[in-house]
């Protein structure tokens, strides 16, 4: 092996065994190429996502792994994309920020609207009330009327009283009181 640096121009690629030590690329694995091997000559390299020892593809014996065409990253190129990341990290908090403020902000219209139906479902719990008092005002006006057009002239005066404490029930169960003129 020659110490000249063998590089495939087309590619980038040059052998394990001369790549520069720090970050190389090897089909698709990103991957670490120390200062150090071992006494048998096996270069100790890693593989960054797993922590497993580099031997590249097969078969997996020292001379493989030192000719093996590897792409070396260049440093700069990291250090630029820091900065890019960087950005990229800073608009995504942001945009995070946002969507978390949009999310309260729905979680709130959602209790409200909640809020709105328990009060509409109370509110018509009432009318129902209201509505089944002034039925039973209006059949008992309509009974004591039918006796009354009968020709039975002495329970107009009852039918008048009647009429009176339907309507004092009525505007009980609507939370009302009847207001009457004092002379």
């Amino acid at each position: 092996m020659s110490d000249a640096k063998t590089v495939l121009p087309e590619t980038g690629r040059v052998p394990l065994w001369n790549a520069p030590i720090g970050l190389f690329k090897c089909d698709g694995e990103l991957c670490l190429k120390t200062e150090y091997r071992r006494n048998d000559g096996w270069i100790e390299a890693y593989i960054v996502s797993s922590g497993e020892a580099f031997w590249g593809p097969p078969p997996q014996t020292l001379p493989s792994q030192t000719a093996c065409l590897v792409e070396p990253v260049d440093w700069e190129v990291i250090e630029g994309m820091t900065g890019v990341l960087e950005v990229a990290l800073r608009r995504t908090q942001a945009a995070l920020a946002a969507s978390q403020a949009r999310v309260e902000a729905s979680d709130e219209a959602v209790q409200r609207a909640a809020n709105a139906v328990t009060e509409m479902a109370r509110l018509l719990s009432v009318a129902e009330a209201k509505a089944e008092a002034l039925d039973m005002w209006m059949r008992a006006a309509l009974a004591r009327w039918e006796v009354v057009r009968n020709g039975d002239e002495n329970d107009v005066a009852s039918f008048a009283i009647s009429l009176m404490q339907n309507t004092d029930a009525l505007l009980l169960a609507a939370g009302e009181e009847r207001t009457t003129s004092s002379a």
